[in-house]
């Protein structure tokens, strides 16, 4: 049944891209990236889905989750990177921002389980990766609205909740 559901929300979301790509034009493919992460933490876990286990406690999660997690935060990496994104003007704008994850990182030395620290994380820091790529278009509000409206009937078709 999980199937059945997977393969109804991917239908019905792909139907909503082409409408929006008839009225707005064609998605950048950089915002791909955003798209399916929005999608994955906005349901249950890909390893749920396909009907994988997860690691060997609830800590660990799930190696299918981390894999895509990692591939999406790398391939935003890639899309920041060949736009020459000014990391360090990221940096100097934004310094209290940058000394909170200095102590989250920090925070790892004294953590109980310190790599499940360590992977939340690079998660967390993947999340203004990705949010990078959105800014970094060249109209990113007009982008914004069109993929997160374009998943507006996911919430229509629903997945159980986790």
């Amino acid at each position: 049944m999980g199937y059945l559901a997977l393969l109804f929300c991917v239908a019905f979301t792909v139907w909503l891209l082409r409408k929006d790509v008839a009225i707005r034009g064609r998605l950048p493919r950089a915002l791909w990236i955003p798209l399916l992460w929005f999608l994955m933490y906005s349901s249950r876990p890909i390893a749920r889905w396909l009907g994988a286990g997860g690691g060997a406690t609830e800590e660990e999660g799930s190696p299918i989750d981390a894999i895509v997690q990692f591939c999406l935060i790398a391939g935003a990496f890639v899309v920041l990177n060949r736009r020459a994104f000014p990391w360090g003007k990221l940096v100097s704008l934004n310094p209290a921002f940058f000394v909170l994850f200095f102590y989250f990182a920090l925070s790892i030395l004294w953590a109980i389980y310190p790599f499940i620290a360590f992977k939340r994380l690079f998660k967390e820091f993947g999340n203004v990766i990705i949010i990078l790529v959105i800014l970094t278009e060249a109209d990113p509000a007009e982008w914004s609205y069109s993929w997160i409206g374009s998943t507006r009937g996911r919430y229509a078709g629903g997945s159980e909740p986790s």
